[in-house]
């Protein structure tokens, strides 16, 4: 037999035999050596017992706190529990520990260990008990530096906890749930008390997702006492550990569903506390209860308030660093099994998949997320959803202290495989100078996405553009496509970014910057462009069996204010060439030779002054001097009709994509620029107001994440639209102006489909938003049928659409895109009236006592909406998920 371990667990194939003979009908997590023990030292108030706050004494500070110990090195802390009672036995020994938000971590975590602890922060670090000195002091292993990596200092009053780590026990579990021969549908998990402090809660800092078969399963302590996990790692960093060996263990989801062939029951009757900190930023790594696809059955959650913590504390000593962001409920892409096959169509739906959420409550960028056809039917009772207000969880940006470095240790930090390339780019990078990290403000990829950093300068702010890590593989970044295609020194290597997408972050590390532009030198040439729309729509452009390069008019007037002649603006610059549609070629067919070595992009500012010079035929005075007024960053290339194409290197043909997208900032000057100035044209800097950065001297900056609709005039990115109401750069622009620190926050409470069947009662949504749309009849044929009028159309099948939505004593939302493609009712009423002869529609929205759930745009609302003052006479939940409910102790 053999026996594949993980690194981190460690299941052996002795656990494995020796659980082969065990005869109890289900599983604990005790059988694999689990343990229900937490001791939180973090000044909570529970069930009126008052735990105590904790001082830490360093080695550094102290070496005597070794005397008589025996231990060596100097590694460890004095931890002092401040209380007159006993509160450590001899038991502490062995037990792991975890000091909150007391240590300043290195700027980057080595490469060997990336996900080790959130680099820059100060923040929560694990160790273990190696000593017990008297019932109020123990001894850890690792040297807790006081929040102060330069100086060590001793902390008075701080916060951490105590614990049994269960995550190798967790992991043999699943490996067992999962591999034995023999079936067991059941855990049994202990029911929480508290004995001298001690709690029964399992603390488990790492797991795998747990992937089911189709074997139904129960987890739960078989009373009506609901057990408690502790589940995630304090302060978890994900960014860039993929740039390193992966130390943690730390998926998404908990839970994923085995798909759609047969019925699968998996209900968990516990209640899941989240980290006490998860660090906020415009990413936050979202841990998720429930993933997968499923058939029928239910899914269920019942009982996770997941905020009791953060009460206690509150009622405690209160709260300082600690920010809950508790797991999201679902995130399943399909479920329901259809049938009545006609035409070869699916017709309607023959039983759902019921997803379940029972005294619940939520904080974070999502509730749930249920996509796929209206198989899905969502029942939610009891439940706080707290969302808003949402800048709190993740900021969109954050202020902090940068200075330009230059040299050879510019690069220092980064990957080797862009260090080894480093004479392809700019010769300075951006370094962060105080405890912020630059990974707690990143887009998520994508061409609408971006982050920008505006500095605090002598007479103006200076704004650049971040690199930006795609979301796949074939949309990978400026540094990893677009650059390297067009201005690497190295060209026939330029494949590299996407054979190593998933190997690491090109454009920065947790306190470097890879600059995207190039600041200008008073005295110096640089080429640039005229800011332009391209002839061809974008339909044209983007058809991937046809995929084109959009051209534009390539003299310096403007033939038409038609967008689909092409245009180019009088008065509006880029700060980087697009050199796909300069010259007329893909991204991979350009050679480095043909782009001049002045051709950079270019970081203009407000306040920047230039001159055209001469050149062969020009009529323009030379002396001429051309200052830009407004920065704004441009909308990508998906957007306007420009497309930045690719050649596939399997097969060679060219295809619709924005990996090689470019991005770039727009400038408006103060005067019309010569009328024989063509796309393209040199010009020679008079003032560069960000010429000050090659000082290296540290300044206040901006990181700011934004989506596209937060940008530029009329939310658009586009110049000279006099009526816009985007935030511009402009030279008199105070450092504390909304246009450089407001952005797109992240998230949505539910990120749903029309198709999906709801049922709410007693739910309150803290203003979240809801964001739908429709799968757009996916995997299912149009078949005819006649409308009222007689008339032959085409339309989807019934299981296809939603089979109503029903509120309950609902408040506070939810918020935006709700009613969006509601009217599917009337395709649900056209199908019923002309196949069965029925008149009413059933599958209206109800509200009952519940004004407050969004119906803004409903088509036909006196038709497809009831509204009830009361909530007598609502329906309940579907039968199968009350019987389920009934049938679990204690759950009313």
């Amino acid at each position: 037999m053999v026996c594949v371990a993980s690194a981190i667990f460690g299941l052996t194939c002795a656990n494995k035999r020796s659980l082969k003979r065990t005869n109890a009908a289900y599983f604990t997590l005790e059988q694999f050596g689990g343990e229900a023990w937490y001791l939180p030292m973090d000044g909570r108030l529970q069930e009126d017992e008052q735990y105590p706050l904790i001082s830490y004494t360093p080695y550094s500070i102290n070496p005597g706190i070794l005397k008589g110990t025996k231990l060596k090195g100097e590694n460890y802390t004095l931890i002092t529990a401040l209380s007159d009672k006993k509160v450590f036995d001899d038991d502490i020994v062995g037990k792991s520990f975890c000091g909150l938000f007391v240590h300043q971590n290195p700027a980057s975590s080595s490469p060997e260990a990336v996900d080790a602890y959130y680099p820059q922060e100060v923040g929560s670090r694990y160790s273990k008990v190696v000593y017990r000195l008297n019932p109020q002091q123990v001894i850890v292993d690792f040297e807790y530096n006081g929040g102060n990596r330069n100086q060590i200092q001793s902390i008075d009053s701080g916060k951490g906890y105590f614990f049994h780590d269960n995550s190798k026990a967790w992991e043999a579990l699943r490996l067992a749930f999962t591999e034995l021969p023999h079936i067991k549908n059941e855990i049994r998990l202990a029911s929480f008390e508290i004995n001298d402090c001690v709690q029964k809660v399992y603390v488990i800092p790492q797991y795998r997702t747990w992937e089911f078969d189709e074997r139904d399963c129960k987890i739960w302590s078989g009373t009506a006492e609901i057990p408690r996990l502790k589940i995630g790692y304090e302060d978890y960093y994900r960014h860039e550990k993929e740039n390193g060996v992966t130390i943690l263990n730390q998926d998404r989801a908990l839970f994923s569903l085995p798909g759609r062939q047969k019925d699968h029951n998996l209900i968990v009757h516990a209640k899941i506390y989240p980290p006490h900190r998860t660090i906020k930023e415009s990413s936050t790594f979202m841990r998720t209860v429930f993933t997968g696809r499923k058939a029928g059955g239910i899914t269920a959650l019942v009982g996770s308030t997941q905020l009791d913590e953060e009460r206690f504390i509150k009622v405690g000593t209160g709260l300082s660093d600690e920010t809950f962001i508790t797991f999201n409920f679902s995130q399943i892409s399909a479920g329901g099994k259809s049938s009545g096959a006609k035409m070869g169509v699916l017709e309607d739906i023959e039983d759902y998949g019921y997803v379940l959420c029972k005294n619940y409550e939520q904080r974070g960028p999502f509730f749930t997320s249920m996509n796929g056809d209206g198989g899905h039917f969502l029942v939610v009772e009891d439940a706080d959803l707290y969302f808003h207000p949402q800048k709190e969880i993740n900021p969109p940006s954050q202020m902090l202290e940068i200075k330009l470095v230059q040299g050879s240790g510019a690069y220092d930090g980064f990957p080797e495989n862009i260090k080894k390339r480093k004479s392809n780019y700019l010769p300075y990078t951006f370094e962060v100078t105080d405890q912020n990290n630059l990974n707690k403000i990143k887009s998520l990829g994508g061409s609408n996405r971006t982050n920008l950093i505006t500095i605090e300068g002598e007479s103006n702010n200076l704004s650049f553009l971040m690199n930006t890590q795609g979301i796949r593989a074939d949309n990978p970044g400026e540094f990893t496509g677009y650059w390297d295609f067009c201005y690497s020194t190295d060209h026939k290597d330029n494949y590299w970014g996407f054979d190593g997408i998933n190997s690491y972050y090109p454009g920065r590390t947790s306190s470097k910057m890879m600059l995207v532009e190039e600041i200008p030198v008073s005295g110096k040439k640089y080429l640039i462009s005229r800011e332009y729309l391209v002839k061809e729509s974008y339909e044209e452009l983007g058809n991937e069996s046809n995929a084109k390069i959009g051209t534009v008019n390539r003299n310096g007037k403007t033939a038409s204010r038609d967008p689909q002649k092409g245009k180019m603006y009088s008065n509006v610059v880029r700060t980087a060439i697009c050199w796909t549609t300069v010259l007329n070629k893909y991204a991979n067919d350009i050679k480095s030779s043909e782009i001049p070595e002045n051709a950079k992009p270019l970081a203009l500012q407000p306040g920047d002054k230039f001159k055209i010079p001469s050149y062969p035929g020009s009529k323009h005075d030379p002396n001429k001097i051309y200052t830009v007024l407004i920065k704004e960053r441009g909308i990508f290339p998906m957007f306007p009709a420009e497309f930045v194409g690719i050649r596939d290197r399997k097969n060679w043909q060219y295809n619709f994509s924005n990996a090689q997208s470019y991005r770039y900032f727009w400038c408006e000057l103060d005067q019309d620029l010569p009328s024989d100035v063509g796309l393209t044209f040199e010009i020679e800097m008079v003032k560069s107001t960000s010429e000050i950065l090659l000082d290296g001297k540290p300044r206040n900056a901006w990181q700011t994440y934004k989506g596209v609709s937060r940008i530029g005039p009329d939310h658009r990115g586009k110049p000279n639209q006099k009526q816009g109401k985007g935030r511009f750069y402009t030279q008199d622009l105070p450092f504390d102006s909304e246009a450089f620190s407001e952005g797109e926050p992240l998230g949505h409470l539910c990120y749903s489909q029309v198709e999906l069947t709801e049922w709410y009662k007693n739910v309150h949504w803290n203003n979240g938003f809801y964001r739908q749309n429709s799968n757009g009849g996916r995997g299912y044929k149009k078949y005819p049928i006649k409308n009222q009028k007689g008339k032959t159309i085409k339309t989807e099948p019934i299981a296809r659409y939603s089979h109503g939505k029903t509120f309950i004593n609902c408040t506070g939302g939810p918020m935006g895109q709700y009613s969006n493609g509601l009217n599917d009712f009337e395709m649900i009423h056209q199908i019923l009236y002309s196949e069965k002869g029925q008149t009413e529609i059933p599958y209206k929205m109800r509200l009952y006592n519940s004004p407050d759930v969004r119906t803004d745009g409903m088509s036909s609302p006196d038709f497809y909406l009831e509204v009830y003052d009361s909530s007598e006479g609502a329906p309940d939940m579907p039968e199968a998920c009350r019987r389920l409910l009934n049938s679990l102790p204690g759950v009313n």
